[in-house]
């Protein structure tokens, strides 16, 4: 027997990837806004600075924040009252979208067990940008999330992912944290063949982006990128043809 519907709406709410890059989001974030009264969000403070900047004129107090945090469990409780006497809530990431590589998914599905509306907003989505720009296969992707810190693990899944794109086809997405970018750039360039593409995305949407994609032959003839503390979206495969 399915569950009553409940009445409310759960919204997925993008932020832009850089704060000054206000001008990646469409107009129904900003009425969405206005509206939600509850928001999940990763920090209340980043969010507000966000929101702030987004419609100057709203008044912050009036909404209830509720921060959720990747390691651990977001309670649902406060989440079933509101959808359930008919409310509108919001998910905000602390950039691009909501759910991806991102606290969220919980709430997103609860709200689909309850039967309320879930409704994702269009915005900026590294992921994605970065394989528009990548010229590597755009029809089978696989996003991997983050790779392991720790060398010996980390070697192991860069191999696996190389074999991978060779196998299928398919171009290896994946991220890291931006303190680490240099690292994991250093750990790609010594284990992956000189045939294998690799595309570092890094600062998207800002003015000062760099996008590079080319064999690992060619990175090595040129000076590294700086990309520390700078978010940052890693591919390796081989050309679309």
């Amino acid at each position: 027997m399915n569950p009553p519907s409940a009445k409310g709406c759960l919204y997925l709410i993008p932020a832009p990837l850089q704060e000054t890059a206000l001008q990646c989001l469409p107009e129904e974030i900003r009425e969405v806004l206005k509206r939600v009264r509850f928001l999940y969000v990763e920090k209340a403070t980043t969010a507000r600075r966000f929101i702030r900047k987004l419609l100057p004129e709203l008044n912050l107090e009036e909404k209830i924040w509720v921060e959720m945090n990747k390691h651990r469990d977001i309670s649902l409780h406060e989440l079933r009252q509101w959808l359930q006497a008919g409310e509108e809530v919001g998910v905000m990431s602390e950039a691009g979208c909501p759910g991806v590589a991102d606290p969220g998914q919980q709430l997103v599905a609860e709200a689909h067990r309850l039967g309320a509306r879930v409704v994702p907003l269009t915005g900026p989505n590294a992921l994605l940008l970065a394989l528009m720009a990548s010229g590597m296969n755009g029809q089978q992707f696989r996003f991997c999330g983050y790779l392991p810190v720790e060398s010996r693990q980390r070697r192991q899944a860069i191999l696996a992912l190389e074999r991978r794109a060779q196998d299928t086809g398919e171009t290896q997405i994946f991220m890291e944290t931006p303190y680490r970018n240099l690292n994991l750039l250093e750990a790609l360039l010594q284990q992956l063949k000189p045939a294998t593409w690799l595309c570092v995305a890094a600062g998207l949407t800002s003015p000062e982006a760099f996008i590079r994609s080319a064999p690992v032959s060619e990175w090595k003839k040129s000076p590294l990128p700086e990309l520390q503390k700078i978010p940052a979206v890693f591919l390796i495969g081989f050309p679309a043809q």
